[in-house]
């Protein structure tokens, strides 16, 4: 039995390499590849790494549109490993629909209605687009004093740095987050109504959750009429970068 022991741990250990890779979205999820392989650290023909397998599931795992990752290594013979890689979708859409009511201490009425849209997979590529309506009414009973407020929200985040390319960000997925909401807000108490349009449009990259840059530009208009009289005025700010 010594013998046999010892006869086993003179044995040469087996480095393999990583054989057929293959990337097979679930439930019918329609992808673009190229998306799905840019995501992948699973190289045929690369030796047989546990960090690589561990970096390609988090880095899957890390994408909004998969609820789940599985991962299957199969010899394929003495020195060969096959990958499979199984991908099941979250809920791509949703939305979401919210109503409140208050009474406040200058005796104004409001209500606050909001609806949500949400898209995992806009583009076939893992982008998210998310569009938010949101108002806000307030007025007074018996009385010419009302103040509205309208905002639309708009974002969309693309799996990508722009400008760089996918292989050399080796672990965390980049992202490039391009927001443009804009606000309409009307005021109107009698002889005095007043309108302002705020548009800013913000563009972030991130690397997972960390953010590097953050540029934003921002357009003001107003426009006040009092007695018949109208002042009209525009403001555009300059561009802010935030690294």
């Amino acid at each position: 039995r010594q013998l046999a022991r010892a006869s086993e741990a003179a044995r040469p250990h087996i480095r393999y390499n990583i054989g057929k890779v293959r990337i097979v979205p679930q439930d019918g999820l329609k992808v673009r590849q190229k998306f799905l392989d840019n995501i992948n650290r699973i190289k045929p023909g690369s030796p047989y790494s546990e960090k690589d397998i561990t970096n390609t599931y988090e880095r899957y795992s890390s994408v909004p549109l998969f609820s789940s990752v599985n991962m299957q290594l199969n010899e394929s013979d003495s020195a060969t490993v096959d990958c499979t890689i199984m991908l099941s979708p979250s809920k791509i859409q949703s939305v979401k629909f919210n109503l409140e009511g208050y009474f406040n201490s200058a005796g104004l009425i409001g209500v606050a209605p909001s609806l949500n849209y949400t898209h995992k997979n806009i583009f076939g590529g893992g982008e998210i687009w998310n569009l938010g309506l949101q108002g806000n009414f307030q007025f007074k009973l018996k009385e010419p004093v009302s103040s509205n407020e309208f905002t639309v929200n708009t974002s969309l985040s693309i799996p990508q740095f722009w400008l760089l390319p996918h292989r050399i960000f080796n672990t965390k997925i980049p992202r490039t987050e391009i927001c443009a909401p804009m606000n309409i807000q009307a005021a109107f108490d009698y002889p005095v109504a007043k309108v302002l349009v705020v548009f800013p449009v913000d563009i972030e990259y991130r690397i997972g959750e960390e953010k590097v840059v953050d540029t934003e530009l921002s357009v003001h208009l107003t426009d006040i009429v009092h007695n018949g009289g109208r002042i009209q005025s525009a403001d555009l700010f300059a561009i802010d970068d935030r690294i």
